[in-house]
């Protein structure tokens, strides 16, 4: 490393230097996405999803309905607005440049670090599924960059902020809808030590928020199905996905882990997800040893640092993956020990909370290595603090960050 470079880290806790440093990986960030947005081929055969939100963004402009039962309309409504096209790649380019910065602030908020700060934004900015899921279309990069806001504005204690976050990242995918309100409450405790009146507060701020976003939603899913749906009707179908008889590999594909013809003739799209759900439990409940195979075969597939999709399971891919997650892993577990050995893991509590619901998750639906993605920038904030030590030590041979987090 050459002495410019030393001196650099040596003066990020200059306010000045940060800002500049951070709006250089922004813009690295920004310039990496738009030439693998530019070079990346249409993985559209791959991903049907990425068709059938563009098909759903139409449709919701030109009849302000979402016609798709499994979606939240916060994706297509994101396409609607912007089109299809070049619009919509550069509003998620945008999204997942958000969320380079949102990393790096978390990093600064929770150990006070800031070269782990830099370190982690620079990860993110670079790394190869950030790039990818910049580029393709799916709810990825809306639902991480909401996420990854709402944390850092919980970390700030701003709770209007973070609680609109979170009921962003919500109406895109609902997978955290149960675990949010605990996450409010998680904040407020343990992370802030302060007692019930204030989580009480905060929650009352969350439930405001709540209602007011998503009672457009629940308007449209009356007029649309005569009945009061909360979320949408997807929740059937992958419970019945993961746990029907024909699943042997854990995943969720029609035609190979799942047969949902049987379910077709009811024509009450209310009434069949119910049917589905009563399907899936009935197996559970008369195949437990199944199930408990099956929760394994899942976590597998949710963690295993390599593609299970035969269109990228290739030698290229499988390296680039191995090289890339396999690292991220093994530091964000030691992050995690770091953290508990240095007794600076209250702020790490709503992080490993978020990682482990949805693990669980994803157990008892479906598994796939594209449901962990939302869980690896949460990898990166925990193993940032770790290269920073590592960085001092062996670069500027000075001891570990010493600074205190967010919650001292």
């Amino acid at each position: 490393m050459t002495v410019s470079a030393q001196r650099l880290i040596e003066r990020l806790d200059d306010p000045r230097a940060e800002r500049f440093v951070m709006l250089a990986i922004l813009g690295l960030a920004l310039a990496v996405r738009v030439v693998v947005a530019w070079l990346l081929p249409d993985q559209s055969a791959a991903l049907l999803d990425s068709i059938a939100y563009r098909m759903a963004g139409a449709y919701l402009a030109s009849t302000y309905s979402i016609a798709n039962e499994y979606m939240m309309p916060g994706y297509p409504l994101l396409i609607a607005l912007t089109g299809a096209g070049i619009g919509q790649i550069a509003a998620d380019i945008a999204l997942s440049v958000l969320s380079v910065w949102c990393v790096a602030r978390i990093v600064r908020a929770v150990s006070g670090d800031t070269l782990g700060a830099m370190a982690a934004g620079l990860i993110w900015a670079l790394y190869p599924f950030s790039l990818f899921y910049a580029a393709v279309g799916l709810t990825e990069t809306m639902y991480v960059a909401m996420v990854l806001l709402g944390f850092l504005a919980l970390y700030r204690n701003k709770i209007w902020l973070g609680s609109i976050a979170l009921m962003l990242s919500i109406l895109t995918r609902p997978s955290i809808e149960i675990l949010s309100p605990l996450l409010i409450v998680a904040f407020a405790i343990v992370v802030y030590r302060g007692d019930w009146r204030l989580a009480l507060r905060n929650l009352s701020i969350f439930a405001v928020v709540y209602v007011v976003m998503m009672s457009p939603w629940w308007w449209h899913n009356a007029a649309k199905y005569g009945q009061f749906v909360r979320l949408n009707l997807a929740g059937g179908y992958v419970l019945y996905s993961g746990n029907n008889p024909l699943n042997k590999s854990g995943g969720g594909i029609a035609g190979v882990d799942l047969d949902p013809s049987a379910f077709s003739a009811i024509a009450d799209p209310v009434a069949r997800d119910q049917a589905l759900k009563g399907a899936a439990v009935n197996f559970i409940v008369a195949n437990p040893g199944r199930t408990v195979e099956l929760m394994w075969l899942k976590l597998n597939r949710l963690w295993r640092p390599w593609p299970y999709a035969t269109e990228y399971a290739k030698p290229a891919i499988i390296a680039v993956t191995v090289a890339t997650i396999l690292p991220l892993m093994l530091l964000g577990a030691a992050g995690l020990v770091r953290g508990i050995v240095t007794r600076r893991w209250r702020p790490l509590v709503p992080i490993v909370m978020f990682m482990g619901f949805l693990t669980a998750v994803h157990m008892v639906t479906i598994g796939s290595g594209r449901y962990r993605f939302p869980m690896e920038p949460f990898l990166v904030i925990l193993a940032a603090p770790v290269v920073a030590d590592v960085i001092r030590r062996l670069v500027l041979n000075r001891r570990p960050n010493q600074k205190e987090p967010v919650s001292a």
